[in-house]
């Protein structure tokens, strides 16, 4: 499984001096734009199953931006793990990258509530109800080894991590419930090397089925916290999940970059959509862990072949891998943007090729304002993340838990690298695609005007100052 890389070229010519160091150390705090502040008030302390924990309220709506409780599938509840999930990640990876040990302790109380939605049998429930209690039947929290569950490896992963030095009796208990949840995850790998065929197309079985269909994209945010517990033990049953999963994900993904549907990942056997489209992060993730060459090339061939075209032409939601005329451009949301822009860093990180650095920026700009309503998308004197682009006329002004901290996490990721601002702050003011070409002009927050040019046959990317 493991081959000699041989990535394509994707390079940048640059008229003037850029230098980017590497994703590790952060910009000067007092320019963040990282604000906590809006995540603190989604954040209640509860007494739950005889312990007191941390949620985070899923709803925040505008104009007063009060809790408001989850409906979307009948009465869903309070929080999730899907958020408190989130919010654990994000906290962590700041305390990382800033030594901040108010957001390390900010994580332990979540860490908590994860570990008491935990099932003996190592499935998860995802709601809970405002008297506290778990939502054990709703469509979107019944026990299962689906989204949520994957989110709370993901978090228990990171916590483990994390606190296994500063806390090892803590992270004891954190890596106990990960034991259990490996149970599972050898009831999905056991239909390893067998495949379904969904609409003509042959499905690795080994995928994870939730809601109707095989999700790659559930695997990816598992893969999250296999590739977090591997970094702290290198277990090798731990190797083996990876590889695994891993060779699933590459299974679903698109064998030319230069033609439709390009090389994505795809997000279910029928399309390819940005929400929660991870797999690249998870296999650069992964393929750095692992020394595994075949998996920064898988992750790397998605973002030089379709992020480029995204940033600087239209940005895209979803379409049918089929059809290029299915191709939507709404609902945009940070949950599109954060696999994207984190992808973009961990494949700059693993080719140690700058160029994906500024592609992350580029992409991290819709956030400062560079999107088809020309607003921001984060509220950095607040810290809210708003809920969306509805359509080219409309924004979402809710701000809750998701789209909070799908932003908090894209820009504390993107605030790790040195002089990526110039792009982070750029506007689009033009933009035009030829044959071979596809060209669009920036203007930066000081200014001045840039050009960036992909060659659509040598998937290159060219900045002109």
């Amino acid at each position: 499984m493991r081959s000699k890389f041989h990535k394509y070229s994707f390079i940048i010519v640059i008229i003037a001096t850029l230098s980017l160091a590497s994703c590790t150390s952060p910009t000067n705090r007092t320019q963040s734009l990282v604000n906590f502040d809006h995540l603190y008030h989604l954040t209640e302390e509860i007494e739950f199953q005889g312990d007191t924990v941390h949620i985070v309220h899923i709803y925040s709506e505008y104009p007063d931006y009060e809790w408001v409780d989850a409906a979307d599938s009948g009465p869903e509840g309070i929080t999730s793990v899907d958020d408190v999930g989130r919010a654990i990640a994000v906290y962590l990876r700041y305390f990382e990258l800033t030594g901040d040990s108010v957001s390390l302790e900010r994580a332990r109380p979540l860490l908590k509530f994860v570990l008491n939605m935990q099932a003996e049998d190592g499935q998860f429930y995802n709601f809970i109800f405002r008297d506290h209690s778990i939502n054990v039947d709703g469509i979107t929290s019944y026990k299962s080894f689906g989204w949520w569950a994957a989110r709370g490896v993901w978090a228990l992963g990171a916590g483990f991590r994390v606190f296994q030095e500063i806390d090892p009796g803590f992270a004891s208990q954190l890596e106990e419930a990960l034991l259990r949840s490996f149970d599972q995850i050898d009831k999905v790998l056991e239909k390893y090397s067998t495949f379904v065929n969904v609409n003509d197309r042959e499905v690795p079985a080994w995928l994870i089925y939730q809601f109707d269909t095989y999700s790659p994209s559930i695997v990816s945010e598992l893969m999250f916290g296999l590739c977090e517990y591997y970094a702290a033990t290198k277990d090798e049953r731990i190797e083996r999940y990876l590889l695994l999963f891993g060779e699933a994900l590459m299974k679903m993904q698109g064998d030319n970059p230069r033609e439709f549907p390009y090389a994505v990942f795809y997000s279910n056997p029928d399309m390819w959509h940005a929400w929660g489209n991870g797999q690249a992060q998870a296999l650069a993730t992964a393929g750095m862990l692992l020394e595994n060459d075949d998996f920064i090339y898988a992750a790397e061939n998605e973002v030089r072949s379709l992020y480029p075209r995204l940033a600087l032409h239209r940005m895209i939601r979803e379409y049918r891998l089929d059809d290029p005329d299915s191709q939507k451009e709404f609902q945009q949301i940070a949950y599109n943007l954060r696999p994207m822009i984190v992808a973009s860093l961990r494949v700059a990180e693993a080719t140690g090729d700058d160029t994906y650095k500024v592609l992350a920026g580029l992409l991290g700009s819709w956030f400062t304002g560079n999107n088809v309503l020309g607003v921001p998308m984060y509220d950095k004197e607040t810290g809210r993340g708003f809920d969306g682009i509805n359509d080219a006329q409309t924004l979402n002004h809710n701000a809750g838990a998701e789209s909070t901290l799908e932003a908090l996490y894209s820009l504390i990721e993107l605030e790790a690298v040195d002089s990526i601002n110039k792009y982070l702050f750029s506007t689009k003011i033009s933009s035009r695609e030829s044959e071979h070409y596809i060209e669009a002009d920036f203007l930066d927050r000081k200014g001045n005007t840039f050009r960036v040019v992909f060659d659509k046959n040598d998937l290159t990317l060219f900045i002109e100052n």
